[in-house]
């Protein structure tokens, strides 16, 4: 007679990871967004016109929300994801990973290289 946890073992398969779903934020984010690029030069207006007080304090208000997020990325590796998730690959492997940091090298790397020849044009 076989154990009944060697029966479970062998029937058992492993699960595959489940994609990563966007966060209720991020779903909100996004519909704000896609509101906004439908609807945001007419809703700013009314708020002028019909809220002036309203509306200046909200142009004073300095934002909360980073630039890009990458300011929050504590390694190369988060880095590499956060590139890769910037043009829609929501849940990058590893050697994904790798080659985005890889990339990012070489344009960092071309980055500076335009900056060295401006420099050199302007005899810095």
């Amino acid at each position: 007679m076989k154990a009944p946890i060697a029966n479970l073992r062998s029937k058992h398969r492993p699960q595959t990871p489940k994609a990563k779903e966007p966060s209720l934020r991020e779903r909100a984010m996004h519909a704000l967004d896609a509101d906004f690029k439908v609807h945001g030069e007419d809703a700013i207006k009314q708020l002028r016109e019909t809220r002036p007080d309203r509306y200046v304090e909200l142009a004073a208000r300095p934002t909360d929300l980073p630039a890009n997020g990458f300011e929050q990325c504590k390694d190369m590796r988060e880095i590499g994801i956060k590139l890769l998730q910037s043009i829609g690959f929501r849940d990058p492997d590893e050697n994904s990973i790798q080659a985005a940091i890889e990339a990012n090298d070489v344009f960092i790397d071309t980055l500076q290289a335009i900056h060295q020849r401006a420099q050199a044009r302007e005899g810095k």
